[in-house]
């Protein structure tokens, strides 16, 4: 029998929570309330209590509860209680009562995927949505990419840095240009191996969804190709450089690759309908639950509100492979008899609920 991952949820103000408690005593869970009750913000709760970090604001007073100066979050999650205090601009993370100095220790306690409204960027809107969407599930899937996107960042303003004086010590830029491309490459590996996975979990959630339905991904480099080496790069690049020199910024790189999502032959944000787009966010989503599922350490699936647009056909469907996952899921539904509710019960799903 599954066990859910998190059972039970403190919080204490905490947006729009003075002092409340939540028990989750299912694998799945739906939150119903009418808007601006608290639905999300206790979705938001759970994920800043993974992440030390929120999915709607950078920053950290928004989360306190007005006319306060503090907040406190705290969870049993499997056999570990997690909570987070945050006073100001300070922060303490406790695990078992123990605080802990690193938030990489989290990710072995805690781990959630969150799916919102905001989400659908990551098909129909810029490439930096998709980078940022695929470095945050790369890091999830092996921590130890933090440190070589650490450095990537800092090879990337450094390197900029120099482009911006008015002379440079050629030799020097020449150091920080390859390190640039090597770093990069490691980066761009790491991203296309990862979606050799997302793809096939991908196809395996398509095909459990509907036959109709083809999807694939293209990793697309800025400039040059994976195969390509650096002395190759230096060699074509003298046009390339001479432009950097006046736009005054790096002009290749991880920072400025795509991803292509292919959606039944046609590219994603260019032809999809809304409906399309959202679906095809779910797909990725779901698929790197698949991903991460490989990957030890408890698991949660967040859904803000996502499906009430779809269907009632869609939304079983939707259901039965989200469940094939066998994860804890909590969702957020505005109406106390939504769509949501009503696939569950048509499914015949045991679930629990928790109204705010």
């Amino acid at each position: 029998m599954f066990i859910p991952c998190i059972q039970e949820l403190q919080v204490k103000n905490f947006r729009c929570f003075t002092q409340a408690t939540f028990i989750f005593d299912s694998p799945i869970v739906l939150i119903e309330g009418p808007n601006g009750s608290g639905k999300t913000s206790l979705l938001e709760a759970i994920h800043y209590l993974c992440y030390v970090r929120s999915f709607r604001t950078h920053i950290p007073s928004d989360l306190i509860r007005f006319e306060t100066d503090t907040f406190f979050i705290g969870a049993t999650i499997c056999s570990d209680t997690i909570s987070v205090g945050s006073t100001g601009s300070r922060r303490q993370i406790k695990i078992n009562q123990k605080s802990i100095t690193s938030y990489e220790e989290l990710r072995t306690h805690c781990r959630v995927v969150t799916i919102t409204q905001e989400d659908i960027e990551i098909v129909k809107a810029s490439p930096e949505k998709r980078r940022s969407f695929l470095d945050h599930a790369l890091v999830l899937h092996n921590p130890a990419l933090t440190q070589t996107l650490k450095q990537f960042r800092h090879i990337l303003e450094t390197r900029n840095a120099f482009l911006v004086r008015a002379s440079t010590n050629e030799q020097e830029f020449d150091i920080w240009t390859e390190s640039l491309w090597t770093v990069s490459r490691e980066v761009q590996n790491a991203r296309k191996l990862f979606l050799t996975d997302l793809l096939k979990n991908s196809e395996q959630l398509v095909n459990y969804f509907s036959s109709i339905h083809e999807v694939s991904f293209e990793y697309i480099l800025k400039q040059g190709t994976i195969l390509e080496t650096y002395q190759e790069f230096y060699a074509r690049s003298k046009s390339l450089f001479e432009r950097e020199r006046f736009y005054k910024r790096s002009l290749f790189g991880a920072h400025l690759d795509d991803l292509e999502i292919i959606f039944n032959g046609k590219l994603a944000r260019t032809y999809c309908s809304r409906g399309q787009q959202k679906l095809l966010t779910l797909f990725l989503k779901l698929a790197q639950v698949a991903s991460l599922k490989r990957v030890e350490g408890p698991l949660i699936l967040l859904v803000d509100d996502f499906l009430s647009d779809f269907d009632s056909e869609t939304l079983k469907r939707i259901l039965k492979s989200s469940l094939s996952l066998n994860v804890q899921i909590i969702f957020t539904s505005p109406l106390s008899s939504g769509p949501e509710l009503i696939a569950l019960n048509d499914l015949n799903i045991p679930f629990s609920k928790i109204s705010i």
